[in-house]
């Protein structure tokens, strides 16, 4: 009886700490410095003002509510965004991470509309998070945020957008199974990309108008950028140049097949349109080896919180404001002179040059005593987590990087509805055994409830060759395409 009724203490206890990291917030304007830590769900669009900064801490789960707006703002009416014309710091670690995603139970491409980064003066950091299930996962206008050791995948259009002048360094993330790209650039935008997995969207990177991102650079002194970056497996173009400038993408590798010819046939450039400029591909750095990028996919959706479909709406999150009157008042960080080192040293320097600033706060006793913390001795960084090869992973970590389909099977289309439906393409996601044979099946990007049901149900007929990580069968994700 007695160990009853503590057990029931116990869950009593662990349900209210569960909720007490929850809350639902719609129309919210951060105009001071302000934390998030666990769940918090979103129903319309929130800004973070020019003179707000808002942190969030490692293992938050920030989860939009699928087409809803209530307040109707910002670039699509319909959909959540959060809007950052001040500073955002995501505080993600790599076994705990910051997860930005759809609140539904079954999430699709476009759910919410993304992440928007606005401010030319003062730069964001995002650090070990999950961007998916948004129209654009991250969206940088006039910007120059650091975004390193993330995931930006199943995006509807893109996984980062960039554009007017946008010069961000973008380094060690999967970006990947975006609807359209994996990363688009345009009006003068100028990104530094190195070492990033940029792998099965339909499009690796597009460059439209006046934009020259930099995917590696190993001449030029004043911009040079060691690359490094792994592009590979994207279903039309690795690298669609639609500009009329030259691009530089030197020193990277183009999966298992990095012969010139070949790699040269998955970029478009001026070799196929004399009014588009040519893209530099050589040097080709050797074959990938995609370790880390399997540290860094590990645990993603594995957060150790409550699945989203038990998550309550009631709850109140842990979103910690300063105290009014006591604002932080960030200053502008100062312009990092990033065309002069390698980009492995210009996110070092923007990192500390971050680190300076929130030290300056802190020093000024402005921000009181919330979010501050005592000075602790340097000690050994925790060696990394052992791979979990009981984890479901992306498909192109397997040692064939695409999971090989044994058996197809056609939606059934009664007579009835022949004809009647709507044209296009349906995506269903799928999680395939160690076996091969498909486990579950859930419709990412859909046309109608009749065409999405009898594709679920094709799919899971679907069989496929067993796939090898590290010599041992996993199971994997692999998305199936139906045309209709």
């Amino acid at each position: 009886m007695i160990n009853r009724l503590l057990t029931y203490i116990f869950l009593i206890i662990f349900v209210q700490n569960i909720f007490a990291q929850q809350r639902v917030v719609s129309g919210l304007i951060i105009d001071k410095k302000t934390t998030w830590s666990g769940t918090v769900i979103v129903e319309g669009d929130i800004t973070v003002a020019k003179k707000g900064r808002l942190i969030i801490e490692a293992g938050s789960r920030i989860l939009f509510r699928p087409h809803l707006d209530k307040i109707q703002s910002g670039e699509d009416k319909t959909r959540s965004e959060l809007i950052v014309l001040g500073i955002i710091i995501v505080k993600g670690q790599l076994e705990n991470k910051v997860i930005f995603s759809s609140a539904a139970k079954k999430p699709r491409l476009g759910d919410w509309y993304g992440l928007r980064l606005m401010n030319p003066k003062k730069i964001s950091v995002i650090d070990y998070c999950v961007v998916e299930y948004a129209f654009n996962g991250i969206s940088i206008k006039k910007s120059n945020p650091v975004i390193r050791n993330s995931q930006i995948t199943l995006n509807y259009n893109a996984g980062i957008l960039i554009e007017v002048k946008a010069e961000p360094k973008i380094s060690k993330n999967i970006i990947s199974e975006n609807g359209y790209a994996g990363v688009i650039t345009s009006l003068g935008a100028k990104p530094i990309l190195a070492d990033n997995l940029i792998a099965a969207n339909q499009i690796g990177l597009i460059a439209l108008s006046l934009s020259q991102p930099n995917l590696g650079n190993l001449n030029n002194s004043k911009k040079v950028n060691q690359g490094r970056n792994n592009i590979f497996e994207n279903s039309e173009y690795d690298i669609y140049n639609h500009t009329n400038l030259p691009l530089m993408a030197e020193n990277n590798s183009w999966g298992d097949n990095n012969v010139t010819a070949s790699i040269a046939l998955r970029l478009y450039d001026g070799t196929d349109d004399s009014k588009y400029g040519n893209i530099d591909f050589l040097p080709i750095y050797k074959k990938a080896n995609l370790d880390e990028f399997l540290q860094i996919s590990q645990l993603s959706a594995e957060t150790g919180q409550l699945p989203i479909s038990e998550i309550d709406q009631s709850g109140q999150s842990s979103v910690v404001e300063q105290p009014v009157g006591q604002e932080a008042q960030p200053q502008d960080t100062p312009a990092p002179t990033v065309e002069t080192a390698p980009v492995q040293k210009e996110i070092s320097s923007l990192a500390s040059n971050q680190k300076g600033e929130e030290a300056k706060l802190n020093a000024t006793g402005k921000v009181g005593t919330i979010n501050t913390e005592p000075a602790q001795k340097k000690v050994r960084e925790p060696s990394k987590p052992k791979l979990n090869l009981d984890q479901i992973f992306l498909e192109y970590f397997t040692e064939a990087q695409k999971g090989e389909i044994v058996k197809k099977v056609a939606p059934q289309i009664t007579k009835r509805q022949l004809g009647r439906g709507e044209k296009g393409q349906i995506i269903v996601r799928v999680v395939v055994g160690k076996n091969g044979s498909v486990e579950s099946a859930s419709v990412i990007k859909g046309l109608n409830p009749y065409f999405d049901k009898i594709s679920e149900e094709a799919a899971l007929k679907f069989k496929y060759k067993p796939v090898i990580i590290k010599g041992q069968p996993v199971r994997f994700y692999s998305n199936i395409f139906f045309e209709f």
